[in-house]
């Protein structure tokens, strides 16, 4: 054991340096940490971007298909080719070969699932009118809807609705747009079966492909082209860099063109026509919208398709030359 005086005298050994970083030490981890950085940004925004893409890629092809099901759906079922019009969803569009596109197109389309039995026609001062069983829902027969007998060559624009009774307006007037003018002999006495059709209206606005259960006429269309409640977006369209009549969907079909009268008249007489097509050409060039707001506008897509389409068996007489 050491003496007391030694340990009273004890010098303990100097302190070690307290271990740090140097500046060059720090700066190899700021520039490696900044590499890293970097590194995992990159990979993170192209692996956003590539989501992006791909879920614009899919939506955009999967609204240009339901746009294309829905009007070939629709032209389908047409009673006639339909008209190209402009985008005010009214007049007729003037087409000319070297821009034969429009932003819509009008036509009848058959509403009744089934074909309407009727057991003949009455003629009260100079008023043509039938009666048949109403049928329900959307099918219920409005003003402006049109009427055929195809077994009797009969044609007729619903002027006013009573009950289950339709009015026609007089013999005179319907026989300009039938091919064999209806007798009362030929309606007295059989059961005869009735279609009809609607006017409906595919077109572009805004960008929007707007579909319309009931086309827009000569007393409404200024007001109602752009009333939510009368149409429904079946497409967000756009346009590429190269090609802006991709907002145009709709020409003749089979390159053909044809230049329809503006009348909206049923009864009226139709101007010449160049050519006549049996098919309407559809091409929509449909735009994903999922990311346009979350600064991945590179990621945005379209997707075009081209089609086209005809009425599976037109029968109306108007729809072989004008029906407006």
């Amino acid at each position: 054991m050491p003496p007391a005086d030694a340990m009273l005298h004890f010098h303990p050994s100097p302190r070690r340096r307290a271990a740090a970083f140097t500046l060059a030490e720090m700066l190899v981890t700021v520039a490696l940490s900044g590499v890293l950085g970097s590194i995992i940004y990159v990979v993170g925004t192209e692996s956003l971007t590539s989501f992006a893409r791909n879920v614009s890629i899919n939506r955009s092809y999967s609204e240009a298909r339901i746009a294309m099901d829905r009007i070939a759906g629709a032209v389908s079922s047409a009673g006639h080719l339909p008209v190209l019009i402009n985008a005010d969803g009214y007049t007729a569009a003037a087409v000319t070969t070297s821009a034969p596109r429009a932003a819509g197109i009008r036509f009848y389309q058959c509403v009744s699932p089934n074909p309407l039995p009727i057991n003949g026609g009455t003629m009260l001062a100079n008023t043509f009118t039938i009666t048949l069983p109403l049928p329900t829902g959307d099918s219920l027969p409005i003003v402006g809807d049109l009427m055929t007998i195809p077994a009797c060559g009969f044609e007729g624009q619903v002027t006013a609705v009573n009950g289950s009774t339709l009015t026609f307006g007089s013999l005179a007037t319907l026989n300009a747009g039938c091919q064999t003018a209806p007798t009362l002999p030929l309606f007295s006495g059989t059961q005869y079966a009735c279609l009809q059709f609607r006017q409906v209206a595919f077109v572009t606005v805004n960008n929007q492909l707007r579909y319309f259960p009931q086309a827009p006429t000569s007393a409404n269309y200024t007001t109602i082209i752009n009333d939510k409640t009368k149409y429904k977006v079946i497409a967000n369209l756009v346009a590429s860099p190269t090609d802006a009549t991709q907002l145009l969907p709709f020409a003749n079909g089979s390159g053909e063109t044809t230049f329809p009268s503006p009348s909206p008249s049923p009864a009226s007489t139709p101007t010449a026509v160049t050519s006549s097509p049996t098919t309407i050409n559809v091409r929509i060039c449909a735009e994903g919208p999922d990311y346009n707001n979350r600064k991945l506008g590179t990621a945005n897509t379209f997707s075009q398709m081209q089609s086209s389409f005809g009425p599976r068996s037109p029968v109306l007489l108007r729809g072989t030359t004008n029906p407006f």
